[in-house]
């Protein structure tokens, strides 16, 4: 098959995959569940956590991922702080999904809430047969498929009675493969989109099945959904696999949606495996949580690494308080601190990092495969591009003005970049020039050693001078309190100055109400984030992992978007699915927040586990798109250069 096929065909499973799983969970977020799991469940975690699909998947199955409980998500959504749910009718949405069943399925109201109220699991899987020792001849290097689990199989039986389904060929005692036809002329909206759904039983690429004494439903390659049969009949399941069995260990308590990808075998991949296992050496696998506790919606994803591209220790920044971000003032909207907290001092960090790129390079021309004299080899081009790297790092010294050693001796132990933004949100977003005009970028850095950050700001602002020169433009430079300031081709002034005795170095870009709040701020005399109860409650829910964070206040981005909507769009909301935006709380201490937390564990010989600590990270990213959205008709086509007079 060539490879824009496959593509195609792995991109259409990772959508479905995406869609069953986040729609499913979405709507059972909207009405508390009554429905149990079925006895006999397995795939249970230490944590008390029940995977529901695990022990129907293959045991060579790499990849899974499994909103296990979509009833207990919603009925904990509504747990979550930033949620009103006295506001969310959850029989309206509950109705309507209904309805759309009873239309696209052509079965009666009876059986259409039977249908949605045991449709209790979904998940996306998938193998690599020739990894797994399964590949056919002809057949594809990766196979998948999206399960769907009724904790109520006699409903699932009801759905497949619907006349758009046909019965096709047996899949050994456990199932069959389905035709499934395509409906049309259904009202706009989820009827609709259930009407759309077509499957040829036939298909070498994707077809329907559905496996009744389970009460599971699966789309997908065929011969992986022969696998879940032959699963479903006896054979070895996911469960009895020693990755998942180290996956399911870190699971915490409440975890309601999970996924795995185990790496191990990854290393006999043809061609490149042999480098994917010098980063994906660890036995453990990939593996992510999601979970609602304490009225708080968690994310985590941990990453094992073991290998000859995994940097020595000393490369690695170690862990710090990340306190400055709380120095910002109170209208950031968006800051990412870091830590800068090395073991070594620069010169000896140069060294090493010297070393280890060479080592790579070393790996890599070793690694190539017997040429001919004269011919061409790939490997060996990446060796020399890396080694022409090495000796290029001489030159940028000479021509900057400053040693590469002095940039990690300059900034000290953290650093943070804030995105402030003192106006509205919604009005910011009308026009480019808005955007310059309403906020700043700030940095605020820990100076380590101001003899070298002294070199690097004076190398920077000659090449500034430089480039502006080489433009035919003439930079000009004003002395402030601690340092300068520049105008930057008419948009804003690019400020680097020296704060707190010297202790912290400020640099800022931007409108200069925006960085007036930042300086009264960092100056004790405006609100920061520090004293906002949703960014200290955002932290604490992070504290475990402090090698870096990245906060957006999602609730200044959703308020942004909802003052844009017209109040007909809010009451068709409403009507349509039982709730308005207003369930969601973007004002005041318990408004919705996102924080990501990083961090990094090195064992040490080549071997480190990165860690990543995410709250209201599904809703944050969609909440930051809004506002540009909803203003998206509106925005203006402004010049980044000014115009000449």
């Amino acid at each position: 098959m060539g490879l824009m096929k496959q593509c195609t065909r792995g991109m259409k499973l990772c959508a479905l995959a995406v869609v069953a799983l986040l729609c499913a969970i979405g709507l059972g977020a909207l009405f508390p569940s009554t429905v149990k799991g079925r006895p006999g469940d397995e795939g249970g975690t230490s944590a008390g956590t029940t995977s529901r699909l695990a022990h129907v998947v293959p045991a060579d199955t790499m990849m899974f991922f499994e909103g296990a409980d979509i009833h207990a998500f919603g009925s904990t959504v509504r747990t979550l702080h930033w949620v009103d749910g006295s506001k969310i009718d959850g029989s309206v949405i509950t109705k309507t999904i209904q309805d759309a069943i009873a239309q696209a399925f052509e079965v009666s109201p009876e059986d259409a809430a039977q249908i949605f109220n045991s449709f209790s699991s979904a998940a996306a899987a998938g193998r690599s047969p020739k990894l797994s020792g399964t590949m056919k001849e002809g057949g594809d290097d990766f196979e998948g498929a999206v399960l769907y689990r009724f904790s109520d199989p006699a409903a699932g039986a009801k759905l497949i009675a619907s006349k758009r389904f046909t019965k096709g060929e047996a899949i050994g005692s456990a199932g069959a493969f389905y035709s499934v036809k395509r409906k049309g002329d259904l009202p706009d909206g989820p009827a609709e989109a259930l009407g759309e759904f077509e499957a040829d039983a036939t298909s070498n690429y994707e077809r329907f099945a559905w496996f009744p004494a389970s009460g599971v439903a699966a789309f997908g390659h065929p011969d992986y959904i022969k696998a879940v049969g032959a699963t479903i009949e006896g054979a070895a399941s996911l469960v009895t696999s020693p990755a998942y069995t180290a996956f399911t260990r870190k699971a915490p308590a409440g975890t309601l949606a999970m996924g795995f990808v185990d790496t191990s075998k990854l290393g006999e991949i043809p061609d490149f495996g042999k480098y994917l296992a010098q980063v994906f050496g660890s036995p453990e696998p990939l593996s992510f949580f999601h979970s609602h506790n304490n009225g708080v919606m968690k994310t985590s994803f941990n990453m094992p690494l073991k290998g000859e591209f995994i940097p020595p220790k000393e490369l690695w920044a170690e862990k710090t308080e990340l306190k400055l971000a709380a120095r910002l003032p109170a209208s950031t909207v968006a800051a990412m601190s870091f830590s800068g907290k090395m073991s070594v001092d620069g010169a000896k960090y140069m060294e090493l990092y010297i070393q280890y790129l060479q080592r790579i390079a070393n790996f890599i021309r070793k690694s190539a495969p017997p040429q001919e004299e004269g011919g061409f080899s790939m490997e060996g081009m990446i060796a020399d591009s890396i080694e022409e790297g090495i000796r290029q790092m001489g030159t940028v010294e000479g021509a900057m003005g400053f040693k590469l050693s002095d940039l990690y001796d300059a900034v000290g132990d953290e650093a943070v970049i804030g995105w402030v933004t003192p106006g509205d949100i919604a009005a910011m977003f009308k026009s480019p020039d808005t955007i310059m005009q309403q906020t700043a970028v700030v940095m605020l850095a820990h100076v380590g050693s101001k003899d070298a950050l002294d070199k690097v700001l004076g190398g920077a602002k000659a090449a500034l001078t430089q480039q502006m020169q080489a433009m035919g433009m003439e930079q000009k430079f004003e002395e402030i309190t601690g340092g300068w300031k520049t105008n930057i081709m008419g948009m804003g002034d690019l400020r680097v100055q020296y704060i707190d005795n010297n202790q912290h170095l400020l640099v800022s870009f931007g409108g200069q109400k925006a960085v007036d709040s930042a300086i009264a701020a960092f100056g004790g005399t405006e609100k920061t984030l520090g004293q906002d109860p949703a960014f200290v409650k955002a932290k604490s829910n992070v504290a475990s992992v402090n090698h870096g964070h990245i906060w957006f206040d999602t609730g200044r981005f959703l308020d942004g978007a909802i003052k844009e909507m017209k109040d007909s769009d809010k009451e068709e909301m409403k009507k349509a699915v039982g709730f308005g935006p207003e369930v969601v709380r973007v004002t005041g201490d318990e408004r919705v927040t996102m924080m990501i937390g990083m961090g990094v564990d090195v064992q040490g010989d080549g071997t480190a586990t990165l860690s990543f600590e995410a709250t209201n990270f599904f809703i944050g990213i969609a909440g930051m798109a809004m506002p540009a959205m909803a203003s998206a008709e509106e925005v203006e086509a402004v010049p980044l250069m000014p115009k000449e007079e």
